[in-house]
């Protein structure tokens, strides 16, 4: 029982010691580092994840990116794919010497697959915005702050009691 609160109490201050994430722009991209060291996705969702309150904005901007994207790249597919079949009926036509049904394609698929990219944008930009406020929740952990003194709080689960302190 001791062994597993002095583990916590040593796992909680060891994952303390992390640095905030910085942000970088270079043309249009977008860098994060931490430490001076460039962080891939993987590394920069596994920072945001172990960290409580930025975890569930990671959630949040995590599926309305992936609602968003799926959305965009679908409407993308459906007009490309319309697109390729149009052309495709329209030489079809020239090659038979058919040239009054030419350029008589429905308009609907267009206007569906650019709905669908209409439909997407707000949910990558509202990803987008979730992202970034966890990333200032991760970091708001080592902006200081107006409290003085250090705290504890204990800890109970089911098969363990657990120790934490923040100072």
């Amino acid at each position: 029982m001791v062994i597993c609160a002095f583990l916590m109490v040593t796992t909680i201050l060891f994952s303390q010691e992390g640095k905030p994430v910085t942000v970088k722009k270079k043309g249009l991209s977008t860098r994060y580092y931490q430490d001076d060291q460039r962080l891939s996705g993987k590394e920069l969702r596994s920072i945001l994840k172990g960290y409580p309150e930025s975890a569930d904005e990671f959630k949040i901007a995590s599926r309305n990116s992936s609602m968003g994207a799926i959305l965009v790249g679908g409407g993308a597919l459906v007009i490309g794919a319309s697109s390729l079949i149009n052309s495709l009926n329209d030489v079809n036509s020239l090659n038979n010497g058919d040239l009054s049904d030419v350029g008589k394609n429905s308009p609907a698929p267009y206007l569906i697959g650019c709905g669908m990219v209409v439909a997407g944008i707000p949910f990558l930009l509202i990803g987008n915005s979730h992202f970034v406020k966890s990333i200032n929740l991760y970091n708001d952990q080592f902006r200081p702050s107006g409290k003085i003194g250090a705290s504890m709080q204990f800890c109970v689960g089911p098969a363990c009691l657990g120790l934490k302190i923040n100072f």
